[in-house]
């Protein structure tokens, strides 16, 4: 499988999970070199998919994309990566209030879901390019690659699994997570998992880290 990113559209745009990840709007970078990962090699997805839509003669971003992709080895699996420095929203259930503001947390709520949905839509769009580019169909995708979303976990400390409401569970929560490898999902990111990928995950840079340490 591996031999699918032999193709010059993904040769010709190899970079590192450092440059990838760099932040436009805070100019920083997610994985900096505090990071043993952060100069491993990875195909810049963005460009890929620029170069993509280009050869359709289309110039505008037609299609959002995820910001990068690597083969794992000893997975035989190939992992769509998408790097957020800045705050994720979550949409927060409606407060009591006056009606201004009330109508102020309905545009916030409707915001956030929009954000997010923009994730899950750069992954199926991802997709959607590489169903061409590799000539499958996306049953292929759902058996055989991951989708990562690795966050700033400092801008994002207050987030907690999929489906569960109560904070003080989150910390017992992940210990069991690393004891039985369950996976928990956050920012609703599960339910692309069997729909679009086969496994989604979501890391901070320092489980980001160790993961492609192990697995890659």
């Amino acid at each position: 499988m591996k031999n699918l990113l032999n193709n010059s559209i993904f040769t010709n745009n190899i970079s590192n999970f450092r440059d990838i990840s760099f932040d436009n709007c805070n100019n920083e970078y997610l994985i900096d070199e505090n990071y043993s990962i952060h100069s491993n090699s990875a195909i810049n997805f963005d460009d890929v998919m620029k170069e993509h839509v280009l050869s359709f003669g289309i110039t505008d971003k037609s299609l959002k994309s995820v910001d990068s992709v690597i083969f794992s080895e000893k997975l035989n699996k190939i992992f769509f990566i998408e790097f957020k420095n800045g705050r994720i929203e979550v949409p927060e259930t409606i407060q009591r209030g006056n009606r201004q503001r009330r109508r102020i947390n309905r545009l916030d709520i409707e915001i956030a879901r929009l954000k997010l949905e923009l994730i899950r839509t750069k992954v199926k769009d991802s997709i959607t390019a590489c169903c061409e580019i590799f000539s499958k169909n996306p049953d292929f995708f759902r058996e055989n690659c991951y989708f990562i979303l690795v966050y700033n976990e400092n801008k994002n400390s207050c987030i907690i699994p999929d489906s569960l409401d109560n904070p003080g569970f989150t910390s017992l929560l992940q210990s069991f997570s690393q004891i039985s490898q369950t996976r928990f999902h956050k920012f609703g990111m599960g339910v692309l998992e069997k729909l679009c990928v086969d496994e989604v995950r979501t890391f901070t840079p320092m489980e980001f880290e160790d993961f492609i340490i192990n697995y890659s």
